[in-house]
């Protein structure tokens, strides 16, 4: 019997913040999505600002979870999550508008 282990397995995209001075975590908002994926498959993840873990596990899919972090509520649904998928790979991108870059 033969085990294979998926490349990626969890995402986890936090802390995508921006804003004016006020408290960056006063407005919040999960996001999460779950794909399937074959053995071997490729994760491409970027976030402007904040930290993404990425862990392996025995499923073919991958989970995605995060929360969105803005210090009013209009920063915070401004702040785009571009997902991409197939079986062989997920690309997920925290979008930061460009009118609101400082």
């Amino acid at each position: 019997m033969r085990t294979v282990l998926v490349v990626a397995a969890a995402i986890s995209l936090t802390g995508c913040e921006f804003g004016d001075r006020e408290p960056s975590d006063r407005y919040q908002s999960d996001f999460h999505y779950t794909f399937e994926m074959q053995p071997a498959g490729r994760i491409n993840a970027e976030s402007f600002n904040g930290e993404i873990d990425i862990s392996g596990w025995d499923q073919n899919k991958v989970e995605i979870t995060g929360t969105k972090y803005a210090s009013t509520e209009a920063l915070r649904d401004a702040v785009k999550i571009d997902v991409h998928n197939t079986p062989e790979m997920v690309e997920i991108r925290a979008v930061k508008p460009s009118s609101m870059e400082r």
